[in-house]
């Protein structure tokens, strides 16, 4: 179960008004069937419809917050997606940047009928210093698939102090060994005792414990001799008592005699008065337990329960040493019997027998009020940490830098002298002689030469000469295909190292198919930039906005295959121009956030500021997927004879997508507050029939979309 803590922002996160009381919601309701916790959940709407819930809070800038959720889903069918994020809000309700965007994914989401749940947690960017709200949205996408219902409970948004957001909550791994407990606080003074409960019924008595083992018995004494027995005259008066004589040797102890009569209990002494109970402190909050306070006063007694029924009697201690016996007198007559004595002190007691077994206990008496909660003690060390989970997945490597030019050899080193030569081998035998010429004849030919010889052993190896000074190291050349850029840079060559100093420089830079790297930043744009090389991607970091400062178009794009990623752009004010205008074919607009400054007045009367527009005619295969277009004129004017895609956008306070005799597939958008003014409109001229016709399949995958039908 999720316990969220007293600092949660999310109101009912819980669902427990049994309504949806503080929340935005389309297509969601209140269930008891399945729950996480407590009595009610949220439920989203089954098949294909689309599903959202949302909640906007007061927050702090300059904070990171967790937000922590609970899902499961109706029956076996795979789960559909379910998008969370949070957008971080000026005072104005303007979108400053979207802090956290997850999706868990298809069939990821367990079955309730089983009572299983998966817990989100997810930590979202820090806030922009401007932050005043928060919003937050969890969503389910329109889809044409048929999907279970989804059981949202337990959302809770809590500051944190982590960075970065996080990914999918992996299972939970084995719990780290247990910390060394603290020092236990003081203990609280000690409230009143409430009134002793009426006691229980006294349990069954247990069997008699086994009865110890007797000590060893003492030595016999030595029997002094029996007189002869006179005849028995009438008894006389007691003589005198003799001198008690020396004590003999103790002899073996003789069965217990017949217990006299108890002697009378004395009058039992007065109890003193009880001491007044001590007034009870305010109750202080509950903070870390502090050191254990002075023990207050004991309270009132309660009156005492009914008695428990007596334990066993332990056996009789041994007795005393018997005295040897004085001559015995003539018996008297026996006097009438005085008052019984004082009884005499118990001799010491027997081993205890071993404890029967306790009787069943009674039902506990009404309990006291609680007294005083003492102040929280400080919290002991915490816990040696767990063991760390799996290492992430590596990311992808960069590409190597160029391999700087190979540095000048240094001078040969002098050759060491020559080893000594070894011996010669033995000579190989002398060739058979030529037959000798006649005389003064020419000279025969010359034998054939003999074998050669073994070879001598090679004479010691002469010392190395000495090596040259090593050349100086290359330097790396920046790469054409990895061009970075941070605002306000000077003097640099496009490297991480070095970056340039503006986007136009990347991407002069950037070769076809390359990156441009555009570092975290604000870069104000007075002039428009062309973007016309093939497969070239402009990447932005976090944190980078584009921020327009004169009536010009930022990015113009022609060419094949170019996108653009993850950029802010806004302007200083409205402008009548797009942020992008797109000609070409196979480019993409992808998880860009772009909106402009608030205007006064309807939307009919604002200037027409845009996000982007395509180029009539010149403009095919265009995807636009994941961004957030708000607070403009629209989101994009699409002109006649151009294709493309529009998926899983978010926009509000616009006047809506429109569609000019073009053919655009729209699938996954999604609206926010406040309204557009319509959410697509199809002008006169566009086509009838696919992909708008029916409206009503186009509407229901595009969140309950208003369309404007002017065809």
């Amino acid at each position: 179960m999720v316990i969220i803590s007293i600092d949660n922002l999310i109101v009912n996160g819980s669902f427990e008004s049994g309504d949806l009381s503080y929340w935005q919601a389309q297509n969601v309701s209140i269930t008891s069937t399945h729950k996480h916790s407590g009595y009610y959940a949220a439920r989203m709407a089954y098949s294909s419809t689309f599903s959202t819930l949302s909640q906007t809070l007061s927050v702090e800038p300059n904070q990171s917050y967790e937000l922590i959720a609970s899902l499961s889903k109706g029956d076996l069918q795979a789960s559909p997606v379910i998008r969370f994020q949070v957008l971080f809000l000026d005072d104005q309700e303007n979108v400053l940047m979207e802090g956290l965007k997850v999706d868990i994914t298809y069939d990821s989401i367990p079955s309730a009928t089983d009572d299983t749940w998966i817990e989100i947690y997810q930590t979202t960017d820090k806030s922009p210093p401007t932050t005043s709200q928060v919003q937050v949205i969890i969503s389910k996408p329109a889809s044409s698939l048929i999907t279970p219902y989804v059981y949202i409970d337990d959302v809770a948004l809590l500051a944190a102090d982590a960075t970065g957001s996080q990914g999918i909550t992996g299972p939970t791994g084995a719990a780290g060994p247990t910390g060394v407990a603290g020092p236990t606080g003081a203990t609280g003074p000690t409230g009143i005792t409430g009134p002793t409960g009426a006691a229980g019924p006294t349990g069954a008595t247990g069997p008699t414990g086994v009865t110890g083992s007797t000590g060893a018995v003492g030595p016999t004494g030595i029997t002094g001799p029996t007189g002869a027995a006179g005849p028995m005259g009438a008894t006389g008066p007691t003589g005198v008592t003799g001198p008690t004589g020396v004590a003999g040797p103790i002899g073996a102890t003789g069965p217990n005699g017949t217990a006299g009569p108890t002697g009378a209990t004395g009058p039992k002494g007065v109890t003193g008065p009880t001491g007044v109970a001590g007034p009870i402190g305010a109750t202080g909050p509950n903070g870390a337990a502090g050191p254990t306070g002075a023990t207050g006063p004991t309270g009132v007694t309660g009156s005492t329960g009914a008695v428990g029924p007596t334990g066993i009697t332990g056996p009789t201690g041994a007795a005393g040493p018997t005295g040897v016996a004085g001559p015995t007198g003539a018996t008297g007559p026996n006097g009438a019997a005085g008052p019984t004595g004082a009884t005499g002190p118990n001799g010491a007691a027997g081993p205890t027998g071993a404890t029967g077994p306790t009787g069943v206990t009674g039902s506990t008496g009404a309990a006291g009020p609680t007294g005083i909660t003492g102040p929280t003690g400080a919290a002991g060390p915490t816990g040696a940490i767990g063991p760390t989970g799996a290492a992430g997945s590596t990311g992808v490597t960069g590409p190597t830098g160029a391999t700087g030019p190979t540095g000048v050899a240094g001078p040969t080193g002098a050759a060491g002298p020559t080893g000594a030569a070894g011996p010669t081998g033995a000579a190989g035998p002398t060739g058979a002689a030529g037959p000798t010429g006649a005389p003064g004849g020419a000279t025969g030919a010359t034998g054939s030469t003999g074998p050669t010889g073994a070879t001598g052993p090679t004479g010691p190896q002469g010392p190395t000469g000495i090596t040259g000074a090593q050349g100086p190291t290359g330097t790396i050349a920046p790469s054409p295909f990895e061009v970075y850029v941070q605002a306000g840079a000077v003097g640099g060559n496009g490297s991480h190292a070095s970056p340039y100093g503006t986007i136009q420089q990347g991407i002069a830079a950037v070769s076809p198919t390359g990156t441009v790297h555009v570092l975290g930043g604000t870069y104000p744009i007075t002039a428009s930039i062309p973007v016309n090389k093939n497969g070239v991607t402009i990447q932005a970091y976090p944190n980078t906005s584009l921020v327009l400062q004169a009536a010009v178009i930022p990015f113009i794009v022609t060419g094949n295959g170019i996108t653009i990623d993850g950029f802010t752009f806004t302007s200083n004010a409205p402008y009548a121009v797009p942020f992008i205008q797109i000609g070409g074919t196979n480019h993409q607009i992808s998880n860009n956030t772009i909106y402009g400054p608030p205007q006064a007045g309807p939307s009919t009367g604002w200037i027409t500021n845009r996000g982007f527009i395509t180029n009539a005619n010149n403009m095919t295969n265009l995807l636009v997927k994941d961004n957030i277009f708000h607070t403009m004129r629209q989101p994009a004017y699409l002109n006649p004879g151009t294709t493309g895609y529009i998926i899983n956008n978010i926009v509000y306070n616009t006047r809506g997508f429109v569609v000019d005799r073009c053919v655009f597939t729209f699938s996954g958008n999604s609206w926010g507050n406040p309204e557009n003014a319509v959410d697509i409109a199809l002008l006169t001229g566009t086509q009838t029939g696919p992909p708008y016709d029916p409206l009503t399949e186009l509407s229901d995958s595009n969140s309950n979309a208003t369309i404007s039908d002017q065809r």
